[in-house]
């Protein structure tokens, strides 16, 4: 066969049965479509073979041999234009593909706790939307697509923020916060600017505190829709139900919550009630992660093993209190799921050995501020550069010596 990128004016092999006379016409004819077939379009090349085909067409043997090499030198042209187009529209779909990346990137913090895009950046992220738009190669159709689905995503990014400032005013007040009966510090961050996770505290009689953590199901605005009507039902009770224990504060929040969702949905929830009097803690869980404690006495890590269903897998549920004593300096910790499925760049997670470890090193400590900023630093250290999978939330508290 003959090489369609090799020189011009090359002398051919010309087979035998083939006349002197006709071989330096078949040889023009064969030059004549090789410099065609490097810029011409398919229809110009066809024409030149069909007319060079009928000047040869006097010696059925030349124009049987040029016609062969014709067609494969019209193969390895279509095969290089082929090969071409594809490097054009990989290089699209990668552009197209970054843009992707750059939206969700804007949309989501990372995981390494790094805070997204927001309404203080609108340069960065018209940058991330411009991608896959520029270019004169970009095809209309795609071209056309790419451009609303920027604008429902600048459309998306206003609505993300107006609903995290709304959630943020639900959280507490302060991140930190000292009474007489404890120092507590939190932290809080939402997976995709909007969360499903949410906490609040409160003072009660006697000195004592109140530490509430939940979780519902998923995240988002359909999420961050039910925490902000279950912190209400929660804020609302508590004003006139001060003297409720944990489990009849569960049982008041499973009720409502419930009646809300019609058993479509479900939350994880935990309540303690610290008591520096009686020296305790009283909790009841809602299918909740364990909390941690960490005693100050002798340095020993323990969970508090509450255990109950989830919210609004039933109207009417029960849940069963335990209780711990509380020595001053014990620190507790309160989280949601997504501190220890925060997952690495490998794909690992930081899971409950790697909190535990953590916490064991954090023994003796007994500054709920210091405990809580440890844990943010090991989680990005841990999670940088990883896109967040899950919300993260979580209270540290640390019980202080009853004022005489």
């Amino acid at each position: 066969m003959i090489d369609p990128t090799a020189p011009r004016n090359v002398v051919y092999d010309m087979p035998q049965s083939v006349s002197q006379h006709m071989s330096k016409s078949l040889s023009d004819a064969l030059d004549r479509c090789r410099m065609m077939a490097e810029s011409a379009s398919l229809s110009e090349y066809e024409a030149v073979v069909a007319e060079c085909a009928a000047e040869l067409a006097g010696d059925p043997a030349a124009r049987q041999y040029f016609l062969l090499h014709a067609q494969a030198m019209r193969h390895a042209v279509l095969n290089r234009r082929l090969d071409a187009e594809v490097q054009r529209l990989q290089g699209y779909i990668g552009a197209f593909t970054e843009a992707l990346e750059r939206w969700h990137a804007s949309l989501s913090p990372v995981q390494g706790l790094a805070p997204p895009l927001d309404g203080h950046d609108p340069e960065a992220l018209e940058a991330a939307l411009s991608i896959g738009l520029e270019g004169d190669d970009v095809p209309p159709l795609a071209r056309q697509s790419l451009a609303g689905l920027a604008d429902w995503m600048r459309a998306y990014r206003r609505e993300l923020i107006d609903g995290a400032q709304v959630q943020q005013m639900l959280l507490p007040q302060h991140t930190e916060w000292v009474t007489e009966a404890a120092q507590l510090a939190w932290y809080y961050r939402p997976a995709t600017g909007l969360s499903g996770d949410w906490l609040a505290s409160y003072s009660l009689p006697e000195r004592r505190i109140l530490v509430v953590v939940g979780d519902v199901t998923g995240h988002g605005p359909g999420a961050a829709i039910l925490t902000a009507s279950v912190k209400s039902m929660l804020d609302e009770f508590m004003l006139n139900q001060t003297e409720s224990s944990p489990a009849e504060i569960l049982q008041h929040l499973n009720s409502r919550f419930s009646a809300l969702t019609g058993g479509d949905m479900h939350m994880s929830c935990v309540a303690s009630v610290i008591d520096p009097v009686e020296r305790s803690i009283i909790t009841a869980s809602a299918g909740h992660p364990f909390p941690y404690r960490m005693r100050a006495t002798d340095g020993k890590l323990d969970r508090i093993l509450a255990r109950g269903s989830l919210l609004g897998t039933e109207a009417e549920l029960a849940f069963t209190e335990v209780r711990y004593e509380v020595a001053p300096g014990d620190v507790f910790l309160w989280y949601s799921d997504g501190v220890v499925e925060c997952a690495h760049r490998d794909g690992s997670h930081f899971g409950n050995r790697g909190l535990r470890r953590l916490l064991d090193d954090l023994t003796g400590m007994s500054n709920a501020a210091q405990v809580r900023d440890a844990i943010v630093q090991a989680l990005a250290q841990f999670c940088a550069g990883s896109v967040a999978g899950d919300d993260i939330t979580f209270m540290v508290g640390c019980a202080l010596p009853m004022a005489q």
